[in-house]
């Protein structure tokens, strides 16, 4: 035991830095990652096929975990989610990815956090039950972006209807109303 302490001191003391290595510390624990996946199917009332892990990147404060929701509400739609979550399996933040058209430049400067907070609003709104919620449209703002929101299949029907969402940038929604289709 004395040699074990004797070492890092003798070290220390020439200006030598030893590293020892943490078991797990290189990988996401597979608490976090339950965690993140757990978070995206409730994002769609558990009405995903599946949900994998695409990639994760570890840190000692919050790791990041790319999520693919596949099959969602039952339809042959995909999409992918961010998911900011603590070494122990809490979930700070979850934000969908959204590819933006190329023929709205403002679109990309809207957060993914906002639009994932304005679909998630406005499948709140029918109880989790649109077949499929697509961004129209989104303008940035630095006091409360615009995102506008095409519910597909509402209430699990054919009938469609189209939302405008107020929404900060880091996804609280501020005013969200029906407008006419």
């Amino acid at each position: 035991m004395a040699l074990r302490c004797f070492i890092p001191a003798f070290a220390a003391g020439f200006g030598l830095v030893l590293t020892i290595p943490v078991a797990g510390a290189a990988g996401v624990p597979d608490a976090a990652k339950s965690a993140c996946l757990m978070a995206v199917n409730n994002q769609y009332g558990g009405l995903v096929k599946d949900v994998k892990v695409q990639s994760s990147e570890f840190s000692q404060a919050n790791s990041m975990v790319m999520v693919k929701a596949i099959g969602v509400r039952g339809s042959s739609q995909n999409e992918s989610w961010k998911c900011l979550v603590s070494n122990t399996g809490k979930v700070a933040e979850l934000s969908v990815i959204t590819t933006a058209p190329s023929n709205s430049p403002t679109s990309s400067t809207v957060s993914a956090a906002a639009k994932s907070a304005c679909m998630a609003a406005v499948n709140g709104q029918y109880g989790g039950k649109v077949k499929t919620l697509n961004i129209i449209r989104s303008e940035f703002s630095q006091a409360n972006s615009v995102v506008m929101v095409k519910a597909i299949g509402v209430r699990g029907g054919s009938t469609n209807e189209q939302w405008k969402c107020l929404v900060s940038n880091s996804g609280k929604v501020q005013e969200l109303s029906v407008v006419s289709p």
